[in-house]
């Protein structure tokens, strides 16, 4: 080629898409690192004079298949016509399966969209260079396929030995790397229930969560600062409830937190994925599941405080509409805690278990049938384009070292995770849930009566928050709350 015509190629390539990989395993490796990738691919692009359209980045995944976020992501943009040339550290960052290859290989000819390796060479426009980039990704998947059966065989073997497998310990336990023996690290399974009781019982997501950890400088496993990603998958790992799973075998650990809560928490997060952090956060028992009486807007908790003579400050928690302090409701009434929680529990006395068990039940059943959708298309749609939005945002700032890798990575989680709400909203034309225990509902709703003054106060919020998805409730003419109905999801 040319002297010319590599000028002129070069000059084609206006909108680069760096593409950064990193799996678990790489994670400490020189070279393979994220930042390490990204420096080196931004000087790249400088060199050649090439501008960045989006950085994509997917962390601690392995190249096995195209289930990767940030790479689906990558696709559609090409797609979109918002890329022209894709850049990658090697080839294997970007996959170790032929096949992937040729379906990624097919998508960039469609859409004109070219592939560059900043340490390989490769022609892609040539039979000559498809093989050779064929034999390449041949022997990454032959690498990785060969690799991953003797691994895989290893941990079966070792775990039905009644062995830890892995050669890391997990958080909270240390590891007899002789023996494959876990025994309770006690300082580390203290922080791993905290973290469990923060999440349950206080409210706090896992950002929260992390930064009181950071603050508070108690560190990671490896003696870094913590992050969402990894916090959450210690409440969602099995192990710390008594039970290792590897394939079809089973090891049983030493328990850290009790299956019970372990249950609890898993319910928390399913339910979290679509409810609003306001109605998650904060100590009012009550909070996120009231309406107004007057104009059906969201109530929410305050605190008021009081001064007795001998100088004692007392506080009390209360209720309000939102539009009260703007006089967009003028008929609304403020009211205590204390009086809610009564009128409540009045309302439970009298309910009638059984009944309501089977309509909650065929309640939920009709809602199946009739297809209901609480959002339209179009908004999740549009709520969709906002959060690639805000992707982009992060992007460039991380691109322009105003994000650390660490608070890139946590906004980039919180923002997958939205995007995970909002493609399941969208998915949701005819829902689908499994048929309800009519005898579970009928016990949770009795567990109202018969255990509500033995929780505490978080207690009963994580309690009401789990099971009721709204409380009505009106003044008679003696000015007293009345709980004229619950709804139950």
């Amino acid at each position: 080629m040319s002297p010319q015509a590599n000028t002129r190629d070069k000059y084609q390539i206006k909108k680069v898409a760096v593409y950064i990989r990193v799996s678990t395993e790489e994670q400490a490796k020189e070279g393979y690192s994220i930042s390490a990738q990204k420096q080196r691919l931004k000087a790249y692009c400088i060199a050649q004079d090439w501008n960045i359209a989006g950085f994509y980045v997917d962390e601690g995944i392995s190249a096995k298949n195209m289930q990767r976020d940030d790479l689906q992501r990558m696709l559609q943009d090409i797609k979109a016509g918002l890329i022209d040339c894709v850049l990658v550290y090697r080839l294997d960052r970007l996959t170790r399966s032929v096949l992937d290859l040729y379906k990624m290989l097919e998508i960039f000819d469609e859409y004109d969209c070219k592939f560059k390796s900043a340490t390989e060479v490769y022609d892609t426009t040539t039979a000559m260079g498809r093989m050779f980039i064929t034999i390449v990704a041949a022997l990454a998947q032959w690498e990785r396929e060969n690799t991953g059966e003797r691994v895989s065989m290893g941990f079966h073997e070792k775990t039905r030995q009644g062995k830890y497998p892995l050669n890391f310990r997990p958080y909270g336990y240390d590891l007899n790397l002789k023996t494959g023996e876990l025994t309770i690290n006690n300082e580390e399974a203290e922080v791993v229930r905290l973290i469990y009781d923060f999440y349950l019982n206080k409210g706090m997501g896992a950002g929260k969560i992390c930064k009181y950890l950071n603050q508070n400088h108690i560190p990671t496993r490896r003696g870094n600062t913590w992050i969402a990603k990894p916090l959450m998958q210690i409440l969602k790992n099995t192990l710390y409830s008594g039970t290792f799973v590897y394939g079809a075998e089973t090891l049983k650990t030493p328990v850290i937190i009790e299956q019970e809560k372990f249950d609890m928490v898993q319910e928390t997060i399913k339910r979290r994925r679509t409810q609003n952090p306001k109605q998650i956060a904060g100590e009012h028992i009550f909070t996120g599941v009231l309406r107004c009486h007057v104009c059906g807007h969201a109530v929410t908790g305050y605190r008021s405080y009081h001064v007795t003579p001998n100088g004692e400050k007392i506080s009390y928690k209360n209720y309000r509409c939102l539009r009260i302090k703007t006089g967009q409701c003028k008929g609304a009434r403020s009211f205590s805690e204390r009086n809610l929680e009564n009128a409540f529990l009045d309302f439970i006395r009298n309910f009638d278990f059984d009944q309501s068990a089977y309509e909650i039940a065929n309640d939920k059943i009709n809602m199946i049938n009739k297809g209901k959708q609480t959002h339209s298309k179009e908004s999740i749609l549009k709520d969709i384009e906002k959060l690639k939005g805000r992707i982009k945002k992060w992007q460039y700032a991380w691109a322009n070292e105003q994000l650390t890798d660490d608070e890139f990575m946590e906004r980039m989680d919180e923002e997958r995770t939205l995007e995970a709400s909002l493609q399941t909203k969208l998915l949701e034309v005819e829902p689908t849930l499994p048929e309800l225990n009519k005898a579970a509902i009928k016990e949770i709703l009795a567990n109202f009566k018969s255990n509500w003054h033995k929780l505490e106060q978080l207690e009963k919020r994580s309690l009401v928050q789990l099971v009721i998805k709204n409380v009505s409730y009106y003044f008679n003419d003696k000015k007293e709350i009345i709980v004229n109905d619950i709804e139950f999801y």
